[in-house]
């Protein structure tokens, strides 16, 4: 008598093929010792096992793949700026993604200008930080000019004035120093003064004004001591006379010019 023996050869479940991906075997069978591979398209990252071989308990080792999509953090704002598309800063972008960054007027992009997001997940300009650099001066204003006049009976005058108005593009606090150092009221004396203020902003940007304060005598010189002489009397018709000469002072600290005539 013959006898037949039927052999069926042992297999793994046929595997799906893989969404945003592609799926490689050695067989097109998955038979025993089938090995097959997962690879994702670019744009998605694997999850889970990248191959799986069919074992001789008809079961595939290894975990299941799929490809997820990738995406990079979400972009930091950039003070003094912005990004564009704006969902680079707002939602986690997807892979292939390009970013461009752009700074307000007066500042000066330092740093890469574009990035892009790529795989794994990070960012072409990852190791490099982009910023908006302020350099525009600070704008100051001093106050007008002013003339004043000297203290009673004093050769200065103690003056007051407002401080320069002083505005920065960043809006930050702005340094202002005075040349002379100033501190009011401020005894000046007569003649002009010209006053500079110097302003400097976080980032060493500078900027400048001047004015002047003139300082003028509008006092009339005061008599210090004025006195007739003694009456004289004569027969005769030429008599000379003699007398103290008046005394004057000025508040400015000045001769005074006298000039003599007959009344």
């Amino acid at each position: 008598m013959i006898v037949f023996f039927h052999s069926t050869v042992k297999s793994c479940q046929e595997l799906h093929g893989l969404a945003n991906g592609t799926l490689q075997c050695s067989q097109q069978r998955s038979t025993i010792d089938t090995e097959c591979t997962f690879v994702c398209d670019p744009g998605f990252q694997l999850v889970g096992s990248r191959t799986r071989t069919c074992l001789p308990v008809a079961m595939w080792d290894g975990i299941p793949a799929y490809c997820k999509p990738i995406f990079c953090p979400i972009l930091p704002p950039v003070r003094h700026g912005r990004v564009s598309p704006s969902s680079c800063a707002s939602t986690k972008p997807r892979y292939g993604i390009n970013c461009e960054f752009t700074c307000d007027s007066g500042y000066q992009l330092s740093g890469p200008r574009k990035t892009s997001c790529g795989g794994p997940g990070e960012w072409s300009a990852a190791l490099k930080t982009t910023r908006c650099i302020d350099v525009t001066p600070p704008v100051i204003q001093c106050p007008d000019n002013q003339t004043v006049a000297t203290e009673p009976h004093e050769s200065y005058a103690l003056v007051r004035w407002d401080g320069p108005h002083v505005t920065d593009n960043s809006g930050d606090h702005v340094g202002v120093a005075s040349l002379p150092v100033t501190s009011q009221p401020m005894k000046l004396f007569l003649g002009s003064h010209a006053i500079t203020y110097r302003a400097k902003d976080k980032m060493g940007n500078r900027a400048a004004c001047t004015f002047s304060i003139t300082v003028l005598d509008e006092e009339a010189p005061r008599v210090d001591w004025c006195e007739s002489p003694p009456i004289f009397l004569s027969h005769e018709e030429d008599v000379d006379v003699y007398w103290e000469e008046p005394l004057f002072s000025d508040n400015s600290g000045k001769e005074v010019q006298v000039r003599q005539g007959k009344v």
